[in-house]
């Protein structure tokens, strides 16, 4: 059952891309990157003191790499 959820969430993420941005990747960093996005936004919800500040940013996507393993 373990099996199947990490084969079902790495074609999840890797699917999500386009072919020409699929390369190598870990379990790891999905899962890094993921819970970086969730302590984030958990952030902006909770203290909510940037409202006009787009999640999209830059800079806001290098903080949800923050951690992964270098390819």
């Amino acid at each position: 059952m373990s099996l199947t959820a990490v084969s079902v969430a790495k074609a999840v993420h890797h699917l999500s891309k386009g072919k020409s941005l699929r390369g190598p990747f870990s379990m790891a960093d999905v899962k890094t990157q993921y819970f970086n996005e969730l302590m984030i936004n958990r952030i902006f919800d909770v203290f909510a003191k940037f409202p006009n500040l787009t999640k999209n940013h830059p800079e806001i996507q290098k903080l949800y790499n923050l951690g992964k393993i270098a390819a």
